[in-house]
């Protein structure tokens, strides 16, 4: 039995979805709700093909939990990218607002590498969180866009990108926004704009087949997140001393 609104939904989205090269994708949707929408998206798209992992909703998430990020849980996706020698690999989290991204060989993306792969092509004002690190910020940059630079957070995020008309934002930790969309965050629209942006530079004359020719391209930056316990009675003190002004 067909839904109305996923159906609807996808419909819209599949506007937005224009390969130009055939892709091999593995897709885990973390036993999420993810693949209800992506399955009715890719259905009948002859220049896709598609293996699905962990595709039933199971608020027992059986798979391997719902956060990508988590130790291990990438695990088996990697190992079905390569076992397919597919082209890409795709992760949501549970409730399909993120998305995380592995290249051929089974190297998980960080969001930063992600932003600046979606986002390169894309016009316009670009805002990322203060956390996504410098790569992003200069990569930008050196494309000749403004870049804006909000606090963590989706109210941040989403004013900025309606004071500067942005066209794109990224966050850390996944969250990835689109004027398309309103400025919403959506990880089906994050894999829609990866997917174009993979079978584009597949189908150009420039050398780069793969993702991970087109991540050597990019300059080698450090970066680590480290979390930390806090005394809760001097929060306050490390809020004013780390808040953005």
């Amino acid at each position: 039995m067909k839904n109305i609104y996923i159906e609807t939904y996808a419909n819209f989205l599949k506007k937005h979805l224009k390969l130009k090269k055939q892709l091999k994708v593995v897709f885990d949707a973390s036993n999420g709700s993810g693949a209800l929408l992506f399955k009715s998206l890719t259905k009948e798209n002859k220049l896709l093909s598609v293996t699905y992992l962990n595709d039933m909703p199971d608020g027992n998430f059986p798979g391997h939990g719902p956060n990508p990020l988590a130790d291990g849980a990438c695990d088996q996706l990697i190992a079905e990218i390569r076992k397919q020698k597919a082209d890409l690999g795709i992760a949501f989290d549970n409730d399909a607002d993120r998305a995380f991204f592995v290249d051929e060989t089974g190297r998980l993306l960080t969001s930063t590498e992600s932003a600046i792969f979606m986002g390169e092509n894309l016009s316009g004002p670009v805002v990322v969180d203060f956390v996504i690190g410098p790569l992003a910020y200069d990569y930008f940059k050196k494309l000749k866009r403004k870049v804006i630079t909000a606090k963590v957070g989706l109210y941040f995020i989403k004013q900025a990108i309606a004071k500067h008309k942005a066209e794109f934002a990224a966050e850390y930790s996944g969250h990835y926004y689109f004027k398309a969309i309103n400025g919403s965050d959506c990880a089906v629209m994050a894999a829609i704009c990866f997917m174009n942006r993979l079978s584009e530079i597949r189908n150009q004359e420039s050398g780069i087949r793969n993702l991970s020719d087109w991540l050597k391209k990019l300059p080698r930056y450090h970066q680590k997140m480290v979390n930390f316990v806090y005394a809760r009675e001097n929060f306050s003190q490390l809020v004013e001393k780390f808040s953005l002004q």
